[in-house]
């Protein structure tokens, strides 16, 4: 089989998945993505085999490379063409990312039977475009059937990492040198950190250590400044970046997150049935599907929503207390978040692309 998709960790991680799980039946696979993406490295990482083409992005919005883009997307297309003619997969599980587009579309077109799988609760713009040309739609969400006229979908959930399952607190407390009589916040603004994420923390720490803990995962060169006082204190713990086995440990220890709102975090959150504060990436910095998971975890009282374009530090700090003091709504919120974990992810999926064969 063939795996593609690309672009972030939403896309690459649950394809990963899929693909270790096929290798573990003896299945051969192939990922094709982008030498540029995180999936280059990652599928190495992975022992998945990895071969790369060409791709533009996909863009709603002006921008001058909207002009030389559609070529390297029809380059990728005879690329992907030219490896699927080779590898002759029975079928291609495609994870969306825009370099989706040119390995699906070549697929189609010498009948190979292509399996999509979403993982927002609406499609990215890849996936509309290659929904009418797949066999199969999987959907993280039953949300997202309302954008598929036909019955060709089903709801599976969105694959998480296997490492998850294996968070362990007691290591947790190691790394960070925490105590337990004070509840831990962990900020999480993706792999790439968020450098949003990372000043809100800042202009707030002060007022945020007097009750709590913090964790804060900041991205590579994005370390925020601490005052010596608050050093002291060793309430607070800073990161770059942590690997998937201590993000687990992390995870464990946490008793609330506040994160951005992408598919796989919520995924994540769902799993761990952890109360969380969200903060969506605003139309500015995205295409609004964060907006749009974030609503409706709003709307069923899974979560705290605060608006990315309104947020204060004080709108924050605020929010952040209420919850840390209610001990109630913390119990309500992680009841409610778990309704949006599918179990046995995984293998429903397996399923449907072996249908599909």
């Amino acid at each position: 089989m063939v795996i593609t998709g690309g672009g972030t960790g939403g896309h690459v991680f649950p394809a990963l998945r899929i693909a270790k799980a096929f290798q573990r039946t003896g299945t051969d696979v192939l990922y094709i993505g982008s030498e540029k993406g995180m999936e280059s490295k990652l599928s190495k990482e992975a022992e998945v085999n990895f071969k790369s083409v060409l791709t533009g992005k996909l863009r709603r919005y002006f921008a001058w490379k909207n002009f030389s883009d559609p070529f390297l997307i029809i380059a990728g297309f005879f690329q992907s063409y030219l490896i699927l003619r080779k590898f002759s997969p029975q079928v291609v599980f495609s994870k969306g990312g825009y370099v989706s587009v040119p390995v699906s579309l070549a697929a189609w077109l010498l009948r190979i039977p292509v399996v999509l799988h979403e993982s927002d609760m609406s499609p990215g713009l890849a996936n509309r475009i290659l929904i009418r040309f797949a066999k199969k739609i999987c959907f993280s969400f039953k949300e997202s059937s309302k954008y598929v006229k036909s019955k060709k979908y089903v709801i599976t959930g969105n694959p998480i990492r296997e490492e998850l399952f294996l968070g362990d607190i007691e290591k947790a407390k190691v790394i960070t040198e925490f105590n337990e009589e004070l509840p831990v916040i962990l900020v999480c603004g993706g792999s790439l950190g968020s450098s949003d994420l990372n000043n809100l923390i800042s202009k707030s720490l002060e007022k945020i250590l007097k009750y709590s803990q913090v964790i804060l995962q900041c991205g590579k060169g994005k370390q925020i400044p601490i005052d010596k006082d608050l050093k002291n204190k060793n309430r607070f713990f800073q990161v770059e970046f942590v690997g998937v086995k201590a993000l687990a440990n992390l995870y464990k220890l946490a008793n609330i997150i506040v994160s951005r709102a992408g598919a796989s975090q919520i995924t994540e959150l769902a799993f761990l049935g952890k109360p969380s504060i969200l903060i969506p990436l605003g139309l500015k910095m995205s295409r609004g599907d964060q907006i749009l998971n974030a609503k409706v975890l709003e709307k069923t009282k899974s979560s705290i929503v605060l608006n990315s374009d309104e947020i204060t530090p004080d709108i924050f700090c605020k929010s952040l207390e209420k919850l840390v003091n209610n001990k109630k709504l913390q119990d309500k919120l992680s009841k409610s978040i778990k309704r949006y974990y599918e179990v046995d992810t995984v293998k429903k999926i397996v399923k449907e692309i072996k249908e599909v064969i």
